[in-house]
């Protein structure tokens, strides 16, 4: 070929092998062409012939005329695959709009725009309501609209409004109007709610006028606002009750029925008049629940105890013994917001002692104990360590030159203890303790500390003399009011 060279740096040598093109190369008036027919390798250019050869009739592909099993996910997002076959499609067929319109428009069964549609199921109008713009009378079988509804019922002469009726221009009923309740679950309801004066007026009734409830399930008239009013003015007007649980229930502050009319007018139940509330004036109603726990609050609760046994004690030292057998366990009744008891009490003791005296004095202190311990509020304020029995509830004195064992004696107290206290059990313990002390020591001396209760300290069965008595102690509880 004229003019390529054969030889030469970077041109393109006929027996080059290989040319190496590095630059951009065109074949824009004739495509590159070969007779080559041996395996093309995966980097050679190849000829149409060697692309028909390789990639048309390959498994998978699609063909025009073959029958393709789609298995992958096809999107017809340009055109839409059509069809001009006019044959029934069968059950798996794909359809075109002509079809579903055959098949599916104007059927037996379907509703239709223009029709007369008859609807025998249950259809719901959920989500947007049925309109209608049509203002002709409706038939009695048609549905009527809000408009149809306002225009027929609303404001008609002889009709009741919910919003209608002033104080000036109230609304009458002139005839018989009844509240059924045997399908509603309210049962009969007449309610006020307005801010103040809610009112029934029943006026001139010469017949005698009636709020009448006889049903079985507990019709009620409600007051809830403020200054409501149920008012009889006629002679002879009544509020009757003789149904099973009627009721006139009142909770507000200041609910009033009033009675202002003749000496006919009457309040009569063949039940009961309930008043939850306490009696605020002197000339209140009042309720059996209240009075009771009146009569319960002022009435003192008692508990007592009565020892009636001998008993000897020999502590052989000069502490106070506690006597048990005294002790009285109080449970109170009434208590303050704040957990304290809000009651006093009241306590009465008599115990009877005896001790042994021989030719000496002994003085024998008694003290007051509350949950186990020494009560000082009552007790003498003497706090001096070097007497004996200073600070006790009471005393007694004995001396006995003749027999040292033939006395008995007697001591009797009363306290009111106004500051109780409740032990962890939650209840008060009440007690006394006894220590006789020889005179002139604030030790005991000896068998000082030895006495006997309920006996002369020598008595013994075979004696015809010696008497026996008992000791008691009585606690009784007092709200304070």
């Amino acid at each position: 070929m004229s003019g390529i060279p054969t030889s030469g740096a970077g041109d393109v040598k006929l027996d080059g092998d290989p040319n190496a093109f590095s630059g951009t190369n065109t074949f824009d008036v004739n495509r590159p062409t070969s007779t080559l027919t041996s395996t093309i390798s995966a980097t050679d250019f190849l000829t149409k012939q060697n692309a028909d050869t390789l990639y048309t009739g390959s498994a998978g592909d699609v063909q025009e005329g073959g029958n393709n099993v789609f298995t992958g996910t096809n999107k017809f997002d340009v055109n839409r695959p059509t069809s001009t076959i006019a044959t029934t499609p069968a059950a798996t067929d794909l359809i075109t709009k002509q079809n579903a319109d055959t098949l599916y428009t104007n059927n037996t069964g379907d509703a239709v725009l223009a029709g007369s549609n008859a609807f025998s199921g249950t259809n719901t109008f959920d989500v947007n309501r049925p309109t209608s713009t049509l203002t002709s009378t409706p038939a009695s079988t048609d549905f009527i609209t809000k408009a149809n509804g306002d225009a027929l019922y609303g404001g008609a002469s002889g009709d009741a409004l919910l919003a209608g009726g002033t104080t000036a221009n109230p609304q009458i009923f002139t005839g018989v109007n009844e509240f059924d309740g045997t399908t509603n679950s309210n049962v009969g309801l007449i309610e006020q709610t307005a801010t103040t004066s809610n009112t029934f007026i029943q006026e001139n009734g010469t017949g005698g006028n009636f709020i009448e409830q006889s049903g079985t399930n507990k019709g009620h008239i409600i007051q809830q606002a403020i200054n409501s009013v149920i008012r009889q003015n006629g002679d002879d007007a009544e509020i009757l009750q003789i149904g099973e649980g009627a009721r006139i229930k009142q909770t507000g502050a200041t609910s009033l029925i009033e009675q202002t009319g003749g000496t006919g007018c009457l309040i009569k139940t063949t039940g009961h008049f309930r008043t939850p509330e306490a009696p605020l004036v002197g000339n209140d109603l009042t309720n059996k629940e209240y009075v009771d726990t009146q009569i319960n609050d002022t009435y003192p609760s008692r508990n007592f105890t009565f020892f009636n046994q001998i008993l000897s004690v020999n502590t052989a030292n000069s502490g106070y013994s506690y006597i048990s057998e005294m002790e009285v366990a109080v449970t109170p009744r009434h208590f303050n917001p704040d957990g304290s008891v809000a009651s006093h009490f009241k306590i009465t003791m008599n115990a009877q002692y005896s001790s042994q005296t021989g030719a000496r004095m002994i003085y024998v202190g008694c003290r007051l104990y509350r949950n186990f311990a020494h009560l000082t509020a009552a007790s003498n304020a003497n706090t001096n360590t070097t007497q004996a029995n200073a600070a006790c509830w009471v005393t007694h004195n004995a001396r006995v030159n003749f027999n040292t064992s033939l006395h008995n004696n007697q001591m009797s107290g009363l306290f009111i203890d106004t500051d109780p206290q409740v032990h962890s059990d939650g209840k008060i313990y009440y007690s006394i303790g006894i220590r006789p002390v020889a005179y002139n020591t604030s030790s005991g001396g000896a068998n000082a500390n030895v006495f006997k209760m309920n006996c002369m300290y020598g008595t013994s069965a075979s004696s015809v003399r010696d008497p026996a008595n008992t000791s008691q102690m009585l606690v009784e509880e007092f709200k304070v009011l």
